[in-house]
């Protein structure tokens, strides 16, 4: 598949927004409902976080035919390109979210270290709807729908709760405080069944409209990536009540983790998929 590179960077640097949003929004609740991460943690999971999207970045160099080309997308910004704001707001959140790294690990809490943090947590949020505005094209008409950005944007914290949470045990936040990521599992879980339900109608209307039929395999993966979510939702959420002793740790999560991800990248495989079908 051609569009593979795009695949991979499209559900990971989605997916690394999302968690650090997650991370921010867990700090910030109320003390009985927040999760305490100690300064040191907190550079870990940055650190982590910003590996895995430069591993994205790394594998969307791979689709360009001549990646020394790549700064040429700055131009696009003169008639505010969609793909040249992509890539500036992913550098932007890269560049600062490095920063915040750096003035964490310093223990450095003045002006200029808010004002990075702040944009970092901003960006983290633009970046998410900069990705998927690429794709909300009208020379496709089965991706010229709000549906698009839902799909995106949803797909980020649907594995951004699962990967934070791998981070967070890791890195050695305490097991016992990650009880209180249940609820955010069950939101995410009930929110993604209800969005793919919804999704498949509008999708269905589209394809009726426009006389085209799915493919069994699309359909097929479709179902997997529903049934791989509920899976991997499910198990961690089932684990969180078990006793102390057996409780979340990182395999379970690992793998409960790379469900997710494995369905979000089956998701994203039918979605460039269907720009093939308008051309059939």
């Amino acid at each position: 598949m051609h569009e593979l590179p795009l695949v991979i960077f499209t559900v990971f640097a989605q997916a690394v927004a999302a968690s650090f949003v997650i991370l921010e929004l867990l700090q910030r609740l109320p003390s009985k409902y927040a999760l305490v991460v100690e300064r040191q943690q907190r550079v870990s999971i940055i650190f982590l976080l910003l590996c895995l999207l430069g591993l994205s970045g790394a594998a969307a160099l791979t689709h360009l035919g001549l990646p020394l080309r790549a700064p040429n997308v700055l131009f696009g910004l003169a008639h505010l390109s969609a793909m040249s704001v992509e890539i500036v707001t992913v550098s932007c959140f890269g560049f600062f979210l490095t920063g915040t790294l750096f003035f964490t690990w310093r223990g450095i809490t003045n002006t200029v270290s808010k004002v990075c943090h702040v944009a970092a947590l901003v960006l983290a949020f633009l970046q998410l709807i900069a990705i998927a505005n690429v794709y909300y094209l009208n020379t496709v008409p089965l991706w010229a729908t709000g549906w698009t950005w839902v799909n995106f944007i949803a797909s980020g914290f649907i594995s951004g709760s699962l990967m934070i949470a791998l981070l967070f045990i890791v890195t050695g936040v305490q097991r016992h405080s990650l009880k209180k990521m249940v609820p955010v599992w069950i939101f995410t879980v009930v929110m993604s069944l209800l969005l793919s339900a919804a999704y498949s109608f509008h999708l269905a209307d589209l394809l009726s409209i426009q006389h085209i039929e799915l493919p069994r395999w699309m359909i097929a993966m479709q179902i997997i990536r529903v049934i791989l979510i509920v899976c991997a939702f499910g198990m961690c959420i089932a684990l969180a009540f078990v006793s102390s002793k057996t409780s979340l740790n990182v395999p379970s999560v690992f793998v409960a983790t790379l469900m997710v991800i494995s369905a979000e990248l089956c998701g994203r495989i039918v979605f460039y998929e269907l720009s093939v079908l308008n051309h059939l």
